[in-house]
């Protein structure tokens, strides 16, 4: 998977999938039910919370994995260094 593909599917988990958003106005549509205002209200402020807890699950996700990659990077470089070390030592030591 490209990156360009990989952002784009981790873009995508944060939008709501059109087809359920469509079935929830539908079901709703046909079980219509009454309910207080107040209780609406409370509806919406929970789905809220729901939403932006799921932003912050997903952006934590995004930046671990930022950091797993980087410290990655780091190991295969500092390995590289110390076998560059190590190479140079060894001929040193058959230099003499």
């Amino acid at each position: 998977m490209s990156e360009h593909e990989n952002s784009q599917h981790i873009a995508d988990r944060r939008k709501p999938d059109s087809e359920m958003v469509r079935q929830i106005i539908d079901a709703l549509k046909e079980n219509s039910i009454c309910i207080d205002n107040e209780t609406h209200k409370e509806h919406h402020e929970f789905i809220k919370v729901m939403l932006e807890r799921e932003h912050r699950r997903l952006a934590r996700s995004d930046r671990i994995r930022e950091q797993v990659v980087g410290w990655a990077i780091i190991a295969f470089l500092g390995g590289i260094g110390t076998a560059m070390y190590n190479w140079l030592m060894n001929l040193k030591e058959h230099a003499k």
